[in-house]
């Protein structure tokens, strides 16, 4: 973060300055991670308040805090009458101090991935910042916007949701020259109720985006497809099938990862990525045309993919003694599971085993979501591993579909990874993948322990 006074912080969030004008150097919402110089910002969650761990903040070295009460030590502070609401108009306030160019990702599916793949490419001509961790939330992105400093030529931001009106809420704040929509799926279908729903919350992008601002599209989807009366900017369309700007052709894959040609306007043009699967095609596909409407030629966005080097937890491909593992840990969807049992699918020398835990946060679609996935299992695995409240109808659908009985196992969290180890001979391929709460990465560990 590049220094302010106090002062000017006080006047961009409409906050009451108590105390002296001091330098700030950085913005902290943890107190655990307060520092000499930094503003802690006291935000109100669901189990804590962040006012309790103002004196902590202090004792570390804050500056000041950004707070709804007084601190009680009589500390200096920015009183403001919400403290999210003036924490998150400040990062858009600094965030209007610099000319870069934003790109914002959004979908259900394949944020992360994308958003890392679109970092190489703009990285290929610009000092680009990105996305750390899970910083995409409304407390998330605004801590990536406190981290541009006049270094930074691009920006590539995550942003996720739960509800609507969150997409809007973060495309406000960072105001992205282009967006990348990878899919509309399932994700979030609790609180939204349908596909429709989520397709207006992702659109909700638009709403920080300039009248020239691109959307960049996934043609193979079939909910963007559909959404031409609610697309209200130029689109670039990426993708496998016809009527596609960017395509990518020839696709091949190798025990190390995939190789494809990419046609677009320009040209056709080679490119390899270290990871399997269409939907990474896809992912990668769309970093190239969010390359190209950022003013990266695509022969060099192209060339670029092959500096994408993956992300623990998350399609992680390896050996692990006589067995090779796929660790898809980090988060399920019904559309990720499906994606994660297709790659799977394509491992051939040995047994294909599939160990899968719940996919949360699916409300009333939990049970036939399940099911849809049990059902993709029985085509793709030799044997089939789950735990957690739902994956039982998983299991039933599993071998409804097909899937021998003799090899379907619904098992507690704490024996599945015995289990697991039981199954695997030499030249067996596992995939590991569950929801974040349901900690798939667990087993993982343990598993590995049970057979090297």
């Amino acid at each position: 973060m590049q220094r302010l006074m106090l002062s000017e912080i006080a006047a961009a969030c409409e906050g009451c300055l108590r105390g002296d004008d001091v330098p700030v150097s950085g913005v902290v919402i943890d107190s655990r991670k307060a520092y000499t110089g930094a503003l802690f910002v006291a935000l109100k969650g669901e189990r804590s308040d962040g006012h309790d761990f103002i004196d902590k903040a202090f004792e570390a070295g804050a500056a000041a805090a950004l707070c709804s009460r007084a601190p009680e030590n009589g500390g200096r502070c920015v009183l403001v009458r919400d403290t999210l609401a003036a924490y998150q108009a400040l990062s858009g306030w600094y965030r209007s101090r610099f000319d870069v160019n934003v790109l914002a990702v959004t979908g259900s599916v394949g944020k992360t991935t994308t958003k890392e793949f679109c970092h190489a490419v703009l990285s290929a001509r610009y000092n680009t910042l990105k996305t750390e961790g899970n910083l995409n939330s409304d407390t998330g992105l605004p801590l990536m916007l406190f981290s541009l400093m006049p270094v930074h030529e691009a920006a590539v931001f995550e942003m996720g949701m739960s509800n609507a009106g969150e997409i809007g809420l973060l495309s406000r704040l960072a105001r992205p020259r282009a967006a990348v929509i990878t899919n509309i799926g399932t994700s979030h279908i609790e609180s939204l109720k349908s596909r429709d729903n989520i397709l207006r919350a992702k659109l909700e992008v638009q709403e920080g985006m300039p009248p020239d601002g691109v959307l960049v599209l996934n043609g193979d989807d079939d909910m963007l497809r559909s959404a031409a009366g609610i697309i209200r900017r130029p689109a670039l369309w990426y993708g496998f099938g016809r009527g596609c700007d960017f395509a990518a052709e020839d696709v091949s894959e190798d025990g190390d990862g995939t190789s494809f040609l990419v046609r677009c306007p320009p040209g056709v043009y080679p490119a390899r990525i270290s990871a399997v699967g269409r939907h990474n095609v896809l992912n990668a596909l769309a970093a190239v045309a969010a390359g190209f409407v950022m003013g990266v030629e695509p022969k060099r966005g192209a060339a670029a993919l092959g500096d994408y080097a993956g992300l623990a937890m998350r399609q992680q491909i390896y050996l692990c003694g006589p067995v090779r593992i796929i660790e898809d840990c980090y988060n399920a969807s019904p559309d990720s599971m499906r994606a994660a049992l297709s790659v799977l699918a394509r491992h051939t020398a040995g047994r294909r085993i599939a160990l899968l835990g719940d996919m949360l946060e699916l409300g009333e679609h939990a049970e036939a979501l399940h099911r849809e996935v049990g059902r993709a299992a029985a085509e793709s695995v030799d044997a089939l591993v789950a735990y957690g409240t739902h994956s039982a109808a998983l299991c039933d659908e599993a071998i409804r579909a097909g899937l021998d009985a003799s090899r379907v196992f619904y098992e507690e969290k704490e024996s599945a990874a015995e289990r697991l180890a039981s199954l695997v001979k030499p030249g067996d391929t596992v995939l590991f993948k569950a929801s974040r709460g349901m900690r798939a990465e667990d087993v993982l560990q343990e598993f590995r322990a049970a057979i090297t």
